[in-house]
């Protein structure tokens, strides 16, 4: 296999509809499908390069290396929003809410569906629709 993978496009079947996956879609189990199946079906008389199965191995490496970073990052992430969800608790907030607007006291903040939420008593409000904070004195104290 030469040249840089692009794309993996499964064959259409009857009444399949085509997928088509990017390299950076690839789990690392699929990677390493991939690259097992490449190394049974080559050529014995023109074996795969050892150079070219280091930076396959590699590249997986740094994919699964990445992948946790990005996961690593994305949790930091979402604790820094939720801190600052958590600072609005005690605040009077104006949100917008399936294209009314709500207005109430921020009584918690939570995490649901990766997205900062915070709840005006009852209501999750995702922390995006807010459109106006004010300080109300409960909080001042």
């Amino acid at each position: 296999m030469t040249g840089a993978l692009t794309s993996i496009t499964s064959p259409v079947q009857p009444g399949a509809a085509q997928s088509t996956a990017s390299f950076g879609d690839l789990a690392g189990e699929e990677f390493m499908a991939l690259l097992l199946a490449q190394l049974r079906n080559q050529n014995p008389l023109e074996p795969m390069d050892d150079q070219q199965l280091l930076n396959q191995v590699t590249q997986l490496t740094s994919m699964q290396e990445l992948q946790s970073m990005n996961a690593t990052l994305k949790g930091m992430a979402n604790r820094d929003n939720l801190v600052d969800g958590a600072g609005l608790i005690g605040h009077s907030v104006q949100a917008q809410v399936n294209g009314a607007v709500v207005e109430g006291l921020v009584t918690g903040a939570s995490v649901l569906d990766d997205r900062i939420t915070l709840w005006l008593n009852d209501l999750p409000i995702p922390m995006e629709n807010i459109l106006h904070i004010t300080l109300t004195e409960d909080a001042d104290e």
